[in-house]
Parts: structure tokens; C-alpha cells; sequence
């Protein structure tokens, strides 16, 4: 998470106000406020999240972001999070973040994307059965650039989240034993740590 709120300048007077688009647990709501986010507007949310809400001004929303309505240049930050593959016509979506973030504000996208050029059949049929709309990082850029952002970077991550992921599987394989002792009526196998760690 550190990794992605990198890019974010602090705010210390206290008054940022951050858009989450997707987000899935809504993690950069949750860990940002504890840098500087004071306000968020996030969709998708758990129950969990919702108990939360009322305790870190937060308001939490299910709709239709391509079709949904809000206030023009009402968000410092407008921020998404593995969401936009599921969107087929981003330059509809693209415009209303344009519209939602502030003169000055920022857009920060995080994606899966696929390299330009031919594909195997198996990954083709995959992208179709899931319901992914993947660009290119350099497709992602243009169609930023055709609605009107400006200044846009548009960057292949792959390598840093390849070494996140492998952090996260290190610190996971260094406290096996500790989770075959804590686990609750569920058997760890050697099995299970293959499939998260094949080499």
C-alpha cells in the first residue's frame, strides 16, 4: 500500500478529499486516512467497512460510476484500484473523473494490462470468460491524454508487484509454523504453501 500512496503529496492541513473508485477493501481509504485523507467517497462496500464509516467521515456508495452524478472538481485525489478492466467504454469513465478531480488534483490508477501484440488462445479465452477490457500502458495514457488529463504517466509496474507479492509470500513462509499452530479447526498443507509459493 506504501508502494501506492507513494506518489500522493501529504496534506497536512488536514482537508484533502479522496474519491475511491473500485478498490475492492477500500484499503486506500482506510490506510491513507492515517497519512492524511480526512474525507472519502468509496464504492463497494463490506459490512465491516460501513460499521467504520460513521468514525472516519466517510461515505460509502454502490453505483454505477460510469452513470453516476458528483459535484465537479469535488475531490483533491481521485484514485482506482484493479477496477477499471471491468469497464469496457473507459473514456465515458474517464470523463467523469476528469470532471470529479479538481484543477491541480491527481488520478492514480493502478491496473492489470496486457502487452500490445499477439495472445495465447488459453490467455484470449481467459480475458473473455472474466469480462476484462485490458489496454496497454501505453493505450491507458492516450486515452487519458484524448479526455483532457494532463502531465499523465502511464508506467508498467510489473516488477514492483512482483517483488510486493514476493515480500508478502516471504513473510507468509517465515511464519509457517506459527500459522500451522494458530489455525482453527484447518489443516495447512504442504499442498496449500505449493500453490502459493509453485517454485
Amino acid at each position: 500500500m506504501q508502494s501506492t500512496t507513494k506518489p500522493l503529496p501529504p496534506d497536512p492541513s488536514g482537508t484533502e478529499r479522496v474519491h475511491e473508485e473500485g478498490g475492492g477493501s477500500g484499503e486506500l481509504g482506510l490506510h491513507a486516512k492515517k497519512l492524511w485523507v480526512r474525507k472519502c467517497l468509496k464504492k463497494r462496500p463490506t459490512s465491516s467497512q460501513m460499521q467504520q464509516s460513521s468514525t472516519m467521515s466517510k461515505l460509502f456508495e454502490v453505483s454505477d460510476a460510469t452513470k453516476r452524478e458528483l459535484s465537479a472538481s469535488s475531490y483533491d485525489v481521485v484514485y482506482s484500484r484493479d477496477t477499471i478492466l471491468h469497464i469496457e467504454d473507459k473514456k465515458v469513465l474517464f470523463i467523469r473523473l476528469l470532471k470529479w478531480v479538481k484543477p491541480g488534483g491527481q488520478l492514480l490508477i493502478t491496473d492489470y494490462y496486457y502487452k500490445e501484440g499477439l495472445h495465447s488462445d488459453d490467455f484470449s479465452k481467459y480475458v473473455t470468460q472474466q469480462g476484462y477490457h485490458l489496454l496497454s500502458p501505453a493505450q491507458y495514457g492516450k486515452a487519458l491524454d484524448d479526455v483532457g488529463f494532463v502531465n499523465v504517466i502511464a508506467e508498467d509496474r510489473t516488477e514492483q508487484f512482483v517483488d510486493v507479492l514476493q515480500k508478502e509470500l516471504n513473510r507468509t513462509l517465515a511464519i509457517k509454523d506459527v500459522l500451522d499452530k494458530v489455525t482453527i479447526n484447518i489443516t495447512v498443507t504442504e499442498e496449500d504453501y505449493r500453490l502459493v509459493a509453485p517454485f
